[in-house]
């Protein structure tokens, strides 16, 4: 019975290891896309531009969850360094 008990763990070990064998590594970026527009009034595109621009970077305006728009996966096989990407 232990000798029967000592070839499966070996058995299941070997498996794992076959499993192991033909794993590769990947690397995933996640790009999470946040929108929200604002409006203001100003003199020229660029004044408006220059106007959100510092109210956003003053934590005057906050992008949340509920300004989610769109998320993307990018991953590189670390053994071959190629980069793919697919959008969910």
């Amino acid at each position: 019975m232990q000798d029967l008990e000592n070839v499966e763990k070996l058995y299941r070990i070997e498996l794992l290891n076959n499993c192991v064998k033909h794993m590769q590594e990947y690397e995933i970026e996640i790009d999470e896309i946040l929108q929200k527009i604002v409006k203001v009034v100003a003199e020229s595109k660029e004044d408006a531009i220059r106007l959100v621009s510092k109210k956003y970077r003053n934590e005057e305006i906050i992008l949340t969850a509920e300004d989610f728009k769109d998320v993307n996966f990018k991953w590189w096989n670390i053994a071959f360094t190629s980069k793919k990407s697919i959008k969910q």
